[in-house]
């Protein structure tokens, strides 16, 4: 009886350090994929967390009449998005996230350490008019999100935020975004039991 007894004191010790060592939650916009990348890294296991990778189909060992050249998918850049969906939309998107799952962002941030936070975006409109309504746009929107971020953390480190108007000719708008997160497990269930609720919704949002 007693070997079981200090097995499963053991156990539990193990499972108390394990939980006390922090893990640490990377955030990175791919311009290349263009899709938000989010890792978890903890002691030596990497964890893609969003999006998910699509399985390979298996090669078929039939062999292809069609002699046609393949269509490659291209992959739409940055630009290409905010033309399709306007930079209204997206500053709209990243209100939707946050607004959609700011009590869980909140009590996570509050047991959190900010390691590395990365922010430049460049506003380009149709015209310079265009461009300054955007730029002041992005402004109202952006800082006062990263002021709430920054004022509810525990502790922050790097900081880099640059949102800038582009009046040249031809100018596209670009975007880069990267964000490193240090928090213990136990935090971050703690974090998770006061809002549940809002965990799918958060993950959701990033997948898109």
């Amino acid at each position: 009886m007693i070997y079981v007894f200090s097995a499963l004191l053991a156990l539990a010790v193990l499972i108390c350090v394990l939980l006390n060592v922090s893990v640490t939650l990377k955030v990175q916009y791919d311009k290349q994929s263009n899709v938000f990348r989010c890792t978890a890294h903890y002691l030596f296991l990497t964890h893609v967390l969003a999006p998910k990778e699509e399985k390979k189909k298996k090669k078929s060992k039939k062999k292809k009449t069609d002699k046609s050249p393949k269509k490659e998918d291209k992959k739409t850049s940055f630009a290409d998005r905010i033309r399709e969906t306007g930079l209204v939309g997206f500053i709209d998107d990243i209100k939707d996230i946050v607004k959609g799952a700011w009590g869980l962002i909140v009590c996570v941030l509050r047991r959190s350490v900010l390691k590395e936070f990365t922010l430049h975006l460049s506003v380009a409109g149709e015209d310079a008019a265009d461009t300054a309504v955007l730029y002041g746009m992005a402004n109202g929107v952006l800082y006062p999100i990263i002021t709430l971020i920054l004022e509810n953390v525990r502790e922050y480190k790097e900081l880099d935020v640059e949102i800038s108007p582009d009046f040249s000719e031809e100018a596209e708008a670009d975007f880069e975004f990267s964000a490193q997160l240090k928090l213990k497990p136990v935090r971050f269930l703690s974090a998770v039991f006061e809002s549940r609720e809002e965990l799918g919704r958060l993950v959701s949002a990033i997948r898109k």
